[in-house]
């Protein structure tokens, strides 16, 4: 039985000097660590999500956020509402299809999936399935 295929990623980079980006200063200058807690639970999120996105039209997605963040609905719909205004996230994409990510964050999620694709292939590279292989009737018994 084949290993089932990866969708999403386990890890994401986080630099070490994240909180010095212009972007997370705005959000903890404005909420906090409720801010800063806000951007990166949407981050590990987003990437564990097979196409990168967040859809924040499902209820129960939101809720989850909620839990998650530990902060009101209210608030959590405030501290988006500051994400998406500094480009934290594509306000234009949520604003079309209601889901959460960034070009930045597709292209990211992209770069892994196509090392995974370049990884499947050279793994396989060479591996015939047994019934299309041609028996060479020289090495019979």
């Amino acid at each position: 039985m084949a290993r089932p295929r990866k969708e999403g990623m386990d890890y994401f980079p986080h630099d070490c000097d994240a909180s010095t980006d212009d972007k997370i200063e705005a959000m903890r200058s404005l909420h906090g660590n409720d801010g800063y807690a806000f951007y990166f639970i949407l981050l590990e999120r987003v990437f564990r999500m097979e196409n990168a996105e967040i859809n924040m039209g499902i209820p129960a997605i939101k809720l989850a956020l909620i839990k998650r963040v530990g902060v009101t609905p209210e608030k959590l719909e405030v501290i988006l509402a500051t994400a998406l205004e500094i480009g934290a996230f594509d306000q234009t994409i949520f604003n079309e299809r209601g889901v959460i990510t960034s070009n930045g964050i597709k292209r990211r999620s992209r770069m892994v999936e196509d090392l995974r694709t370049s990884w499947r292939d050279k793994k396989t590279k060479g591996i015939i399935p047994r019934e299309n292989r041609e028996e060479n009737p020289e090495k019979t018994p």
